[in-house]
């Protein structure tokens, strides 16, 4: 038995990942990590008497690539003597549907294929091949954007799923090295994805360049170092969390689920209070994610400082009310025309300084902000793109901004200007460029629209739920809002032939790719 396997059966057994004869459903995306788990969980087959099966979903992004992918999935699965099963899902078209990023989508068919095979054949466990690299680059990447203890817990070796699933990652505490060197030592060839070595994602930016650079230049152990780190994260969250369960179960012997007493705020240490916080409102949306660290904070300034009647709107359609005595979660709709509320009463939103350039991470709202400068020369755009070209050469100009500055090649599809990306005179902008979730009475002048318009009419006319509107950046040069990322944009500054510095700004997902698997 070579070291990879003894080191896979041992995670096995320290996390009780499996027992004796259970079926596991192995996904397996043909690359590097997802082949090594695969050959080693047959490896250890007759051992722990495991029933295996391999499922491959082909997202159709990468054409023929994507063809040979599952081709090989399938002879390699052959090969071991593994039965497979084989789907595709147009990921894309699933991205614009649910109104989520590409690799978001991905995943989330990826999953649902994963429990769906499962769920068919009668097995219970679903294994993916996230390794401690993966760890390490979502610790550091968290932290980079933000993060809470529960964030430093980063990827978990087991996560219970509803339907009795339980999705587990045998490679959990082995590197990429050791992965790498096992393939070499089988002789196997896995499929590569090109796309895992472009920089303009942030996953990929931490692997590619700040890993490297810490472990060459601080510290040479420091993916190891941040797997201690997350392990020592997920042991505090998971204390923390038992206690304010054991809270509000004695909460709940006085209250009904989805009421809070009002003095609580002052009774519960805060790290305590944010977790009861989190549970109630979970009672109510029945959604087991977490609320985000602003949602939290006005929560608690509401219980603070707010009188009877005030609320907060969260995340799922869920509404926090505070009465004379408690506070109260309700799932509920606001009447039509009825005012709405981006934050707790007399709370000012919190409002983030853009880099320009650079990338600004809103980690409250789920997104991130790209912002690149072009100062090619007037005359020459004029001539060039602007007039010659009209929107697509407004789209060349922000593709080479973007690339110029750093930041990658960002696809600006003329399609979505004004949605997914926008340009503006940067000269002609009133004030610092800045970004914040949008509050009730914020106003724009819409492109191609005369006059201004309330947001909360704009979201009206294109049917945006309410209880999706907090999730659009709100970005403003000075105290105008200029740009609602991901719908809108205004009409101030913009770019004409003679302007000489052009603003390109996009939107990302702030969490973007998984790794292999």
């Amino acid at each position: 038995m070579g070291d990879l396997v003894r080191k896979v059966r041992e995670t096995l057994g320290r996390h009780r990942m499996v027992e004796r004869g259970d079926g596991v459903v192995v996904g397996v995306s043909g690359g590097p990590d997802s082949v090594a788990l695969l050959v080693c969980l047959a490896d250890l087959r007759e051992m722990l008497a495991l029933r295996l099966h391999v499922a491959h979903l082909d997202h159709m992004l990468r054409g023929a690539d994507a063809e040979q992918d599952a081709q090989y999935v399938r002879n390699l699965a052959e090969s071991l003597k593994i039965p497979s099963t084989v789907d595709q899902v147009d990921v894309a078209a699933l991205s614009r549907s649910l109104g989520t990023s590409v690799e978001e989508a991905g995943r989330s068919a990826r999953y649902a294929f994963f429990a769906q095979v499962a769920r068919s054949l009668g097995f219970t466990r679903v294994a993916v091949a996230h390794h401690l690299d993966d760890q390490a680059e979502t610790v550091l990447m968290r932290i980079v954007r933000g993060t809470g203890v529960r964030g430093l817990a980063g990827i978990p070796p087991v996560r219970p799923l509803q339907g009795g699933f339980s999705v587990i990652r045998p490679l959990a505490h082995v590197t990429r090295a050791e992965i790498e060197e096992f393939l070499r030592e089988r002789g196997l060839s896995p499929r590569q994805d090109v796309s895992n070595q472009e920089t303009v994602y942030t996953r990929n930016r931490i692997r590619r360049e700040l890993l490297p650079l810490l472990e060459a230049r601080y510290n040479s152990g420091i993916r190891e170092a941040l797997e201690r780190l997350a392990c020592s994260a997920a042991e505090d969250d998971a204390f923390l969390t038992s206690l304010a369960r054991e809270k509000l179960a004695h909460l709940r012997s006085l209250l009904p689920p989805g009421s809070l007493p009002r003095d609580l705020a002052s009774a519960l240490p805060a790290s305590l209070l944010a977790r009861v916080l989190n549970l109630c409102f979970a009672e109510v949306a029945g959604d087991r994610r977490d609320l985000y660290h602003v949602h939290i904070g006005n929560l608690i300034r509401l219980l603070s400082l707010g009188t009877a009647g005030d609320s907060v709107d969260l995340p799922r359609g869920v509404q926090a009310t505070l009465t004379y005595d408690r506070l109260v979660f309700e799932l509920r709709e606001p009447p039509e025309g009825a005012e709405e509320v981006g934050s707790s009463p007399g709370a000012p939103l919190p409002r983030v300084r853009l880099a320009v350039p650079g990338i600004t991470v809103l980690s409250d709202l789920g997104w991130a902000i790209l912002a690149a400068v072009d100062e090619t020369d007037g005359e020459e755009r004029r001539e060039k793109d602007l007039d010659a070209q009209g929107v697509q050469g407004l789209a060349a100009v922000a593709r080479a901004a973007f690339a110029r500055c750093g930041l990658g090649d960002i696809r600006c599809d003329p399609d979505d200007i004004g949605t997914e990306w926008a340009v503006f005179d940067q000269d002609e902008l009133p004030g610092e460029l800045s970004a914040r979730p949008w509050s009730s009475g914020d106003r724009m002048a819409p492109f191609g629209m005369a006059g201004t318009k309330k947001l909360s009419d704009l979201f009206s006319d294109l049917k945006i739920p309410r209880r999706d509107r907090s999730s659009y950046p709100v970005v403003l040069s000075g105290d105008r809002v200029i740009w609602v990322a991901g719908l809108r944009a205004g009409r101030d500054a913009p770019v004409v032939g003679q302007t000489r510095r052009v603003l390109a700004l996009a939107r990302e997902r702030a969490c973007e790719r998984v790794a292999d698997g």
